[in-house]
C-alpha cells in the first residue's frame, strides 16, 4: 500500500494483484473492526482457488476488480477504483516504495512471512534430523566456499549432500541456533543447482526412503 497525491488531493492506493488481500482489507478497514461486509464496502471470496475482489461503489452497486487496477481511498474516505494507465497519468507516489511491506502480501491463506517462517522451521527439523542420523553430510557456515560472507553478512548458508544431489539455503544469522548441525568456517562448493532441482532432490530422497 503507498500514498499519492495529485494537485487537488492526496490519496491512499492498492494495486490488486490478486493474492495481496490483506493490503486492500487495510485500506478499506483502517478504522473499524467490523467485517468488511458489515462496513459494505468490499468483499473478498476464492473461486477455484482464485482470489477475486469486489468494491462497493455505493448502497446497491459493487465492481469487481481486475489484475493491475487501483483500489483507492481518497481523503474523505471515500473508495473507488482506477485503472493502471489512468492512475500512473493522474498520481505520482509520494512514499518510499521500500517501505512496503513484501512479507505482508498473501494469498487468501498465509503471507509471505508466515511461510518463509514454516519453510525455515521444516528445514531446521529436516537438517537436525539428518545431522543425527550420521550417514548424511551436513553442515552450516557464515561463509561460502569463496570465503566471502554470505549476502555479505548477516547470513548464514546450511547444505546437505544427499544421495540424490546437494541442496542449500540461506538464513538471516538470528536462526543460527535452530540448526543444530556442525559448523565450518566455509561452506562447500556449490554445484550450481537450482530451487528447483533442489526442491526435486529432496523430494526423490523422500521417495527413496
Amino acid at each position: 500500500m503507498g500514498k499519492y497525491k495529485n494537485k487537488l488531493l492526496s490519496i491512499e492506493a492498492v494495486r490488486w494483484n490478486g493474492l495481496n488481500v490483506d493490503e486492500v482489507k487495510n485500506l478499506v478497514d483502517d478504522i473499524s473492526k467490523i467485517s468488511i461486509i458489515e462496513i459494505g464496502k468490499a468483499r473478498y471470496f476464492n473461486l477455484y482457488c482464485f482470489p477475486v475482489c469486489y468494491v462497493r461503489l455505493n448502497e446497491q452497486f459493487y465492481t469487481e476488480v481486475s489484475i493491475g487496477d487501483y483500489i483507492v481511498k481518497d481523503e474523505t474516505g471515500n473508495i473507488y477504483t482506477c485503472k493502471e494507465d489512468l492512475f500512473n497519468k493522474i498520481y505520482e507516489r509520494v512514499d518510499d516504495p521500500s517501505e512496503d511491506d513484501m512479507g505482508n502480501v498473501s494469498d487468501g491463506y498465509h503471507t509471505f512471512d508466515e511461510l518463509y517462517r514454516y519453510r525455515m522451521l521444516y528445514n531446521a527439523a529436516f537438517f537436525n534430523e539428518l545431522a543425527k542420523k550420521g550417514d548424511i553430510k551436513v553442515c552450516k557456515s557464515h561463509r561460502h566456499y569463496d570465503g566471502e560472507e554470505c549476502f555479505g553478512g548477516g547470513w548464514f548458508i546450511v547444505m546437505a549432500e544427499l544421495p540424490t544431489g546437494q541442496i542449500s539455503n540461506h538464513y538471516e544469522n538470528r536462526h543460527w541456533e535452530l540448526f543444530n548441525i556442525p559448523e565450518l568456517d566455509t561452506a562447500w562448493e556449490w554445484d550450481g543447482h537450482t530451487p528447483n532441482e533442489a526442491a526435486d532432490r529432496i523430494e526423490s530422497y523422500l521417495k527413496s526412503n
